[in-house]
C-alpha cells in the first residue's frame, strides 16, 4: 500500500513539474516504471525535467 501511495506521489508531483520536490527515492520508483504509452511519456518529460539547468 505504501508502495502504491509512493507511486502516485511521484507521478503527481513530476506531473505538476514540481520536479524539485521529488527525492531520489522517488525519481527512481518513476524511472522504473514498465514502459507503457503512459509511462514512456512520463518518462520523456521527467528526464527532459532533470536535463533543465536550474537556476539557484
Amino acid at each position: 500500500m505504501d508502495f502504491e501511495r509512493a507511486i502516485v506521489t511521484a507521478i503527481a508531483k513530476s506531473l505538476s513539474k514540481k520536479l524539485h520536490e521529488l527525492n531520489r527515492r522517488n525519481v527512481v520508483v518513476l524511472l522504473s516504471i514498465p514502459v507503457t504509452a503512459l509511462g514512456r511519456e512520463l518518462k520523456k518529460k521527467l528526464r527532459n525535467e532533470l536535463r533543465k539547468p536550474t537556476f539557484n
